[in-house]
């Protein structure tokens, strides 16, 4: 079984809504945003991967070289004490090593 982070509103769907602002009155919003898959993939030095069902991704300890998105389908990231993370169509994974640690992978990712 997948735990999940807190789910935020669907970015990819069409957000429409009044904000009330002392200076201009009523303001109506109107935004339609692409998921941050989506934006990846626009990035010249994106590509797309494909991995079988059960397929490792990455491996904790490898050298953490990209940030991944999923597209499709279900990825489990699991930590050292077993526990899993669903990530799924439109969710990014992986960016924390990137970003935050000493640049190797602190979790294993397998597609599901």
């Amino acid at each position: 079984m997948c735990s999940r982070w807190p789910r935020r509103p669907n970015s990819g769907a069409k957000l429409k809504g009044f904000r009330e602002s002392p200076e201009v009155g009523a303001l109506a919003v109107s935004v339609s945003a692409a998921t941050p898959v989506d934006l990846m993939a626009t990035q010249v030095d994106s590509e797309t991967l494909s991995f079988p069902t059960g397929g490792a991704i990455f491996r904790r300890g490898e050298p953490a070289e990209a940030i991944y998105g999923v597209r499709r389908g279900i990825v489990e990231v699991i930590n050292a004490a077993g526990d899993k993370l669903c990530c799924r169509a439109g969710e990014l994974f992986s960016y924390e090593d990137i970003v935050w640690k000493d640049g190797v992978y602190r979790n294993d990712a397998i597609a599901r």
